[in-house]
């Protein structure tokens, strides 16, 4: 975007913004949530000053009507700012899931006790907006216990939180993490609360990963250097044969030099951890598509069967 469209695209974000203080202040006025709307449309999920960004007050207005927001952002469903407010929007509309929750004695030790009631939590924290934390027994954490997870995740405590892996339903845990970490991103990505966001390494799988590469790609570009190096890190500490073929990835090929730079290092630091070289690791990571030793895979279809290969040029 040249420097004239941006300039454009400020006025017409600014404008906007004003609109919505003016008529948020009026209730029930019926053009507050077209217009949160159209602020999302104007921006999408491009970088801009936190001064100057009009998403978290357009977020604001359609979570305080839900109801209404609701058929307007299903509307727009293909875009990724679309996508990530629709569950929201959802679960303010349909109320708490109806789920099973287990006994406090027989959660994981560091969910076991509510969180001290003199925590102070980030003004993104609501958990009426995330999903339910499933355990493994298919029973969920009871909500005043999620507090505790922030307690745990702002202190590193990397017992409790392998504890919490051990109980948990994967799938849904990962899922929790990656939507604790679009409420920090939401929220104006406070760098206080970057726990929300590096606790996807203890929280994330496989598609934990996937989802969080293009972002990682896309950062550098939007002034955000430093996140997507956290980013890196993140990938690491998920450690999946999955998660570090996105970063070896990156490490092979980004127009973001430093950036890649900073990825090669990682892979032979966690290289060095397993006794290897960083190009032996990467080599793990290639895909075998279940060949056969020479290269070659049978193809069966039933009466009739074919049989391929690759050469060392992979033709």
């Amino acid at each position: 975007m040249c420097i004239r469209d941006r300039y454009y695209l400020g006025q017409q974000v600014a404008e906007l913004r004003r609109a919505l203080e003016v008529m948020r202040s009026i209730s029930g006025h019926a053009e507050v949530q077209a217009t949160a709307v159209a602020v999302f449309i104007a921006v999408g999920d491009r970088q801009v000053s936190r001064d100057e960004d009009a998403r978290p007050i357009a977020r604001e207005c359609l979570l305080a009507d839900p109801h209404a927001a609701l058929p307007l952002v299903r509307a727009h469903g293909k875009a990724a700012w679309a996508r990530e407010l629709i569950p929201q929007l959802e679960r303010l509309v349909t109320g708490p899931a109806q789920v099973d929750y287990a006994d406090p004695a027989a959660l994981p030790a560091a969910l076991r006790a509510p969180a001290p009631a003199k925590t102070k939590f980030p003004e993104f924290w609501n958990v009426e907006l995330l999903p339910p934390l499933m355990l493994a027994s298919g029973k969920a954490v009871p909500s005043p216990h999620l507090g505790a997870l922030v307690v745990a995740l702002r202190a590193d405590d990397a017992a409790g939180l392998r504890e919490l892996r051990d109980a948990a339903d994967r799938k849904a845990l990962a899922q929790f993490g990656w939507e604790l970490f679009q409420l920090w991103l939401q929220g104006g990505a406070p760098p206080k609360e970057k726990w929300a966001f590096t606790g996807l390494g203890a929280l994330g799988n496989d598609e934990t990963a996937r989802r969080l590469t293009p972002l990682i790609r896309a950062w550098p570009g939007e002034s955000q250097h430093a996140r997507a190096t956290l980013g890196l890190d993140v990938l690491g500490q998920i450690g999946s044969d999955v998660a570090l073929m996105m970063l070896n990835g990156i490490a092979q090929k980004l127009k973001f030099k430093g950036l890649q730079e900073r990825a090669r290092e990682k892979m032979h630091e966690i290289a060095q951890t397993r006794g290897i070289t960083a190009e032996q690791l990467a080599d793990r990571l290639v895909p075998d598509l279940d060949l056969e030793d020479d290269g070659s895979k049978t193809l069966d279809f039933g009466p009739r069967s074919f049989r391929g290969g690759f050469d060392e040029t992979l033709a």
